[in-house]
């Protein structure tokens, strides 16, 4: 009962940091361009603002010979993204303005007046709309430099990263778009992701999540576990009524109960469930889940999602060896993986999912039934995920941090609790997801300086992984909280204590 109202009609001006800097200007409108004679060209949302620059003849084809190095003459750019939209109210719903993608750190206004700062591409932005009267209005994105805002940051001297990308340990902003073995350096920047009016009911479904709490040996009982919140401004929860339905085939299941809390735990136990199995080892039954929440017996909200019942564990020992261990086992049964690494199908991030079906059906003619996603690519798409929940590949996702020692400030251990938060409650629903990973390559990464400087048998305790903040502790703790269901390996590959 969600509705979303696309913004178009962007347009995008540009000026270089020093003479911004020079000027003493202040955009946050676009007679504010005008008045600075900005000139202003068609912007491409979703898009990068390489797009645009290619189109207007400032950038050769980048994707031909050396074009990509043109590239880097644009970093020290700040972008002015503005539209006007029309605001009309929904009685009964709550209006947010939804960023679904923004590179990377830019302010955000509204008519003029600052709503927000944003600092990591890597997840949606949502602001309420409460107060916005009705009528037409005008929006501006103030997209920073890149490489220039990380500047203000310090990084300590005990962290690094890779000589050329430094600057992404301190932001929330894929590693391989500052150059990797795999990809060119393109740091850019840009609305890469839809913008959108987004009405939902003022009482509503939040965060609803069905998993597999048990499955019998047998195969033939299940136990299902629905946590959700009810977001509304009535006094008393029980005036509401949760209805759980869910339908495969010939099987189903229903529930229906009083909730007495906001945040509500509802079991379901099904009898012969059809389960989801990976590719080479049974069906990919998928139940057609809806959720609907009743007011005084009238349905104000309803959401509807896929769910696969499985049952999935990882058997592990901490080194390898004869004597060493490493098999997922789904269902009670041991899974032969054979995969491949997901890196980026595009160097602008915008482009992505252009190639993301292509690519993905050439792993699955392959053979594959597991993919790994890597840690230095943004968050692959649900178009990425539902084709692996259809065809049955298990997904192994690093969160988005690679082979660097990163700063564990309180600014970084915020930005990126919240954006395992995000992730996390985007992407737990689907079967095929198998494991979280912390990072890539970020234990083994501080091994060769070990190797180097450690002199006696223990390592300096700043190059022990273990002492690594944002995977041991912070990306830990989200993942109890939200989604334990599923193993979860600190990094790829992972040297815990009995290795270190």
């Amino acid at each position: 009962m969600k509705t979303s109202i696309k913004i178009e009609g962007w347009r995008v001006g540009w000026l270089a940091n020093r003479e911004l800097k020079a000027r003493g200007i202040s955009i946050r409108r676009a007679s504010d361009l005008e008045e600075s004679a900005i000139y202003t060209r068609e912007a491409t949302v979703p898009g990068n603002i390489e797009l645009d620059l290619m189109r207007e003849g400032l950038l050769p084809d980048i994707y031909f010979g050396t074009g990509s190095y043109e590239t880097q003459k644009y970093e020290n750019l700040h972008l002015f993204y503005y539209t006007d939209f029309v605001y009309k109210k929904i009685d009964g719903c709550d209006c947010f303005l939804l960023f679904e993608g923004v590179d990377t750190a830019a302010h955000i206004y509204l008519d003029g007046h600052e709503i927000g700062f944003v600092e990591n591409m890597l997840h949606s932005h949502r602001f309420p709309l409460a107060e916005l009267a009705e009528g037409s209005h005008e929006l501006m994105v103030h997209i920073l430099p890149a490489t220039i805002y990380a500047r203000q940051f310090e990084i300590p001297s005990m962290c690094f990263g890779l000589k050329y990308n430094q600057d992404a340990i301190q932001l929330r902003k894929p590693g391989y778009m500052f150059g990797w073995d795999i990809m060119p350096r393109i740091v850019s920047g840009g609305l890469w992701k839809p913008v959108s009016l987004e009405y939902l009911p003022k009482a509503r479904i939040v965060d609803p999540y069905t998993y597999t709490a048990d499955l019998s040996e047998d195969h033939k009982r299940a136990t299902l576990i629905t946590t959700l919140k009810i977001e509304t401004e009535e006094d008393f929860i029980t005036d509401y009524r949760v209805i759980i339905e869910g339908v495969s085939a010939d099987s189903s299941f229903r529930t229906e109960e009083t909730p007495y809390n906001a945040s509500c735990r509802f079991k379901t136990k099904i009898e012969s469930p059809r389960l989801w199995w990976p590719k080479n080892y049974g069906e990919q039954n998928m139940y057609d889940v809806t959720i609907t929440l009743l007011f005084r017996g009238e349905p104000v909200d309803r959401v509807t999602y896929r769910l696969g019942i499985r049952y999935l564990w990882l058997k592990r020992t901490s080194c390898s060896g004869d004597d060493g261990d490493f098999c997922f086992i789904v269902n009670g049964k041991r899974i032969f993986a054979m995969g491949t690494n997901w890196v980026p199908t595009d160097a602008l991030p915008s482009r992505q999912d252009d190639y993301t079906l292509r690519d993905i059906r050439l792993a699955d003619e392959a053979g594959c039934n597991m993919i790994r996603c890597w840690g230095g690519n943004v968050y692959p798409s649900d178009v990425l995920y539902d084709y692996c929940d259809e065809r049955g590949i298990l997904i192994w996702q690093d969160f988005s941090l690679a082979c660097g020692h990163y700063p564990d400030d309180e600014r970084i251990v915020r930005l990126m609790a919240k954006e395992v938060q995000q992730i996390v409650k985007e992407k737990r629903q689907h079967p095929s997801l198998a494991v979280w990973a912390g990072d890539n390559e970020c234990d083994v990464f501080v091994v060769p300086y070990w190797e180097e400087n450690r002199g006696a048998d223990q390592p300096p305790a700043f190059l022990n992984p273990n002492l690594n903040r944002l995977t041991r502790d912070t990306i830990r703790r989200e993942l109890r909280n939200h989604d334990a269901t599923r193993p979860y390996l600190p990094s790829s590959p992972y040297l815990d204590e009995e290795v270190i």
